[in-house]
């Protein structure tokens, strides 16, 4: 907010678009779920225009489409049942979709005329600058996050850097992934997603007890104030209503952040 007050005209709007990309990109190096606020930041850009907002929905339901089979099935050990919350969390979102896309105003013949498909992206120098902060930078800064790993004899790209015969940062990335897709043991300590905004469960990350100390114990857990947690869900509740009654635009963006960064989970069984 400091920085927005100070922009100034195209140049500080531009600038303050590539800090942005930095800062997104410092998030995903920091965790991939910094992905669904990339995500988030897209579909509002996108929903300015009808062949933008088109295109958001087929790309949810796309998503949706992929994710929802996996979700579904049933693990040979019998370890994993069909996760059907997400399959009412994926429905629910094309159907809030939809709505909010007929409470813009639609998407008629007018608005769809293939002349006008330039008005999705609304200019090649606003879709740059938009690619450059949403996916260009970020990725750099992924990737640079990733040297001191390449120093150790890795390979950001096969072949590079020169000299290095280590794993490619391809393949650490597929196994990293691999790894928490396939992973169904359950703990004690797990936290359903569900349960997060009203603080029923804080995720147990430690617990020790020290003899030499005269018999203290250590805990680490992540837990939340609870009235912060509860309100904080009221108000994203009647965030959403304002947008929707008030067509606002930027109640609305603030909206879909918020859900953009916790409905995800849905799809995680393990947490």
């Amino acid at each position: 907010a400091w920085l927005q007050g100070r922009a100034r005209g195209v140049v500080g709007g531009s600038l303050l678009l590539l800090v942005a990309g930095v800062a997104l990109g410092l998030a995903l190096a920091s965790k991939w779920v910094a992905l669904y606020g990339i995500g988030a930041l897209g579909l509002i850009w996108l929903a300015r225009s009808a062949w933008g907002r088109l295109a958001a929905l087929a790309g949810l339901i796309g998503i949706s489409a992929t994710l929802l089979p996996p979700a579904l099935s049933i693990s040979a050990e019998g370890t994993r049942l069909p996760n059907l919350p997400f399959l009412g969390v994926a429905v629910l979102v094309i159907v809030s979709t939809v709505a909010a896309v007929r409470r813009a105003g639609g998407m008629n013949r007018k608005d769809l005329n293939l002349q006008r498909v330039g008005d999705a992206v609304s200019s090649g120098a606003s879709a740059l600058l938009v690619g450059a902060t949403l996916v260009a930078l970020p990725l750099a800064v992924y990737l640079i996050s990733y040297l001191p790993w390449a120093a150790l004899g890795n390979q950001i790209v096969e072949g590079w850097p020169l000299g290095n015969d280590g794993r490619t940062l391809a393949d650490l990335t597929t196994s990293m992934y691999q790894y928490h897709d396939t992973l169904r043991v359950a703990h004690a300590a797990s936290s359903p997603w569900w349960a997060w905004p009203f603080d029923l469960k804080p995720v147990w990350f430690f617990q020790e007890s020290f003899a030499a100390a005269g018999g203290w114990s250590g805990a680490i857990y992540n837990g939340g104030n609870i009235a912060s947690r509860v309100l904080g869900l009221a108000g994203a509740a009647w965030l959403a209503r304002q947008a929707w009654t008030q067509k606002s635009w930027g109640l609305a963006s603030a909206a879909i952040i918020f859900f953009a960064l916790w409905l995800p989970w849905a799809r995680v069984d393990r947490a």
